[in-house]
C-alpha cells in the first residue's frame, strides 16, 4: 500500500472519529502529517491539499489548525496542485482571513481567463475583503461569470448580492429561481420561504410545503424542520405526524431540533 494509500485509510478512520473511541491510538493518529508529507515527497498529486483538509476540518483527535491548513496549501500551490487555489479560499470561508491575499493571488489568472469557479471565490473574497479591498459591485460583476458559466453556486450568489443592493427585486428572485432548478439547496429553501410569506409570488403554504419537501431532499436542514412544523401543524396540508418525524430527525441531525420530536420537545 503506498504512502497516499495509507493516508487516507487512517483519514477515513479519523473521521469516523475511531480515534475517539478507541479504534486508532493517538500515536497511530499523529503518524497523518508525515503519511502525507511522505506521499507529497513522492510526487502525489494533491497530497498537501489533502492533508491541508485535514487540518481545516479539524479530523477527531488531531483537531483544527487553520494555520497549518494555510502551510499545507501553500505547499500544494507550489506543487501546481489546480485545486489549491480554491482550497486557500475556502479557507477564508472556515474563518481564516490571513488565506485571503495568497487565495486572491492564486485565483487571479483563473479569474482573467474567465473561469466560473476562480471568479465565483474570487466573489467571496471580494465581498468579505479578504486579501483585496472589498468592493460589493466588483463582488457582483465576479459572481456574474460565475452565474452565466452555469454554477448554481455562482447564480445563488448573484441573487444574494443583488437582494443586498435591491432587496427582492425581481432579477434578484429570478436568478434564486434559477438556482433552484439545478438543485441547489439555499436556493429551494429561499423560494420556500417565498411562497410562505408571499415574496414576488401570492402567499402559498401548499406550494411552501412542497418546496420544502425539495429544498430538504436537496440538504437543508431549515427546510427538513420547517417541513416537519407544517407537516406537525397541518400547514398547507394535512396533518402527517410520520412524515413529520422522518423530517425532524434529518432537521436534528443537522442541529435544528423540532418541539414535539425527540430533544426538540425541550425548546
Amino acid at each position: 500500500m503506498s504512502a497516499l494509500d495509507r493516508a487516507r485509510a487512517l483519514r477515513d478512520g479519523l473521521i469516523r472519529a475511531e480515534a475517539m473511541i478507541g479504534l486508532i491510538s493517538l500515536d497511530e493518529a499523529r503518524q497523518l502529517p508525515a503519511l502525507y508529507a511522505e506521499a507529497a515527497a513522492g510526487g502525489a498529486p494533491g497530497a498537501w491539499r489533502e492533508l491541508g483538509d485535514c487540518w481545516a476540518m479539524g479530523l477527531d483527535v488531531l483537531g483544527q489548525d487553520l494555520a497549518k491548513a494555510r502551510a499545507c496549501y501553500a505547499r500544494a500551490l507550489d506543487a501546481g496542485d489546480p485545486e489549491a487555489p480554491e482550497a486557500l479560499a475556502k479557507l477564508v470561508l472556515r474563518g481564516d482571513p490571513g488565506a485571503g491575499p495568497a487565495a486572491w493571488a492564486a485565483l487571479a489568472p483563473g479569474v482573467a481567463a474567465g473561469q466560473p469557479r476562480a471568479s465565483l471565490f474570487a466573489s467571496y473574497l471580494r465581498t468579505r475583503g479578504a486579501g483585496v479591498a472589498p468592493d460589493p459591485e466588483a463582488a457582483l460583476a465576479l459572481a456574474r461569470v460565475a452565474a452565466e458559466g452555469g454554477l448554481p453556486e455562482g447564480m445563488f450568489e448573484v441573487h444574494v448580492l443583488l437582494r443586498r443592493r435591491d432587496g427582492p427585486s425581481a432579477e434578484a428572485l429570478e436568478w434564486c429561481a434559477r438556482a433552484a432548478a439545478r438543485g441547489h439547496a439555499r436556493a429551494l429553501f429561499n423560494r420556500a420561504v417565498f411562497a410562505a410569506i408571499g415574496e414576488g409570488e401570492p402567499a402559498d403554504l401548499a406550494l411552501a410545503r412542497a418546496r420544502y419537501a425539495e429544498a430538504a431532499e436537496a440538504g437543508s436542514a431549515q427546510a427538513a424542520h420547517n417541513l416537519a412544523c407544517m407537516l406537525r401543524d397541518g400547514e398547507g396540508g394535512p396533518v402527517d405526524l410520520g412524515a413529520a418525524a422522518r423530517w425532524a430527525a434529518l432537521a436534528a441531525e443537522g442541529g435544528l431540533p423540532v418541539w414535539g420530536f425527540g430533544d426538540g420537545d425541550e425548546e
